[in-house]
């Protein structure tokens, strides 16, 4: 939540939310981190090297029927096409073919630059999406957050969630 906080002080807002099924595409758990660790790194590179950068924050969750998968929250922008690479930066992490239903991705907002056309409908929004990224926090924070919804987000072996380190540094 501080770092979509964050993200939207500095201009740059979350403007999109990817999740991964890791398990659909072959990655086990405990390999799920490092394979999201590297997705965000390959994001970067393109994004910098286009004169751009990429924020981010993530959330892993792993339960019956879902498996292990993250959830991606994502500033990204407007005029880079970084929807279109998704597919391949899962090919080069997995070394396999995408599977369908692998991958899913939303606009927060109705556009791509929602958060300046409707900024009160946007932070409606992105609240919605941090608040369903959030629900396996513990009752007692969801209540004192205002989170509506709480689910169990599973067992995760190893790092459960990260930031960019450039939205860490902010919401401190």
């Amino acid at each position: 939540m501080l770092a979509a906080l964050a993200a939207e002080h500095i201009g740059e807002p979350f403007t999109r939310m990817v999740t991964i099924h890791w398990e659909k595409i072959g990655i086990p758990d405990h390999a799920a981190a490092a394979a999201t660790g590297r997705l965000t790194k390959l994001a970067g590179d393109w994004a910098r090297r286009r004169g751009g950068r990429v924020l981010w924050a993530w959330v892993r969750e792993s339960g019956i029927g879902k498996g292990s998968h993250v959830h991606i929250l994502l500033a990204c922008p407007p005029h880079l096409p970084i929807g279109r690479r998704w597919r391949r930066w899962l090919r080069l992490i997995t070394g396999r073919p995408y599977r369908a239903g692998a991958l899913d991705t939303q606009r927060i907002g109705s556009t791509l630059t929602a958060h300046a056309r409707d900024p009160a409908a946007y932070r409606q929004n992105l609240f919605n999406v941090t608040a369903y990224v959030c629900k396996g926090v513990r009752p007692a924070d969801a209540a004192s957050l205002g989170l509506p919804r709480v689910e169990d987000g599973g067992r995760v072996t190893g790092k459960r969630s990260a930031a960019s380190p450039a939205l860490l540094k902010l919401s401190r």
